[in-house]
């Protein structure tokens, strides 16, 4: 699609639309994070675009955000998968973020 829009794709960044919860109890996050999908009307977004689900405690998250970095994503959009987003938000902003980003 690149090439056909006369783009060079090797001058493409790259980005990922991740969804998370922070949660030690993955199967609840799971779940939860399935059912706002659903709600949010994103679940054939999801399918179609490919989003990526993680779910598990900090470290959990850090070390597999982290491994997106690494492998070279450029940019990362975040959508928490919790009927909680601002205990979800503030989660990260305390427990992720800060061994992400050090």
């Amino acid at each position: 699609m690149t090439r056909e829009e006369g783009r060079d794709p090797a001058k493409l960044g790259s980005a990922l639309y991740h969804n998370i919860n922070i949660t030690e109890d993955r199967q609840k996050g799971l779940e939860e994070t399935k059912a706002s999908r659903q709600v949010l009307h994103v679940e054939l977004l999801a399918r179609v675009r490919g989003a990526v689900d993680h779910l598990g405690g900090p470290k959990q998250c850090v070390d597999e955000l982290r491994a997106y970095f690494d492998a070279g994503v450029g940019h990362m959009a975040l959508r928490f998968g919790s009927w909680d987003q601002v205990g979800q938000f503030k989660r990260f902003l305390n427990e992720v973020a800060p061994a992400l980003f050090r």
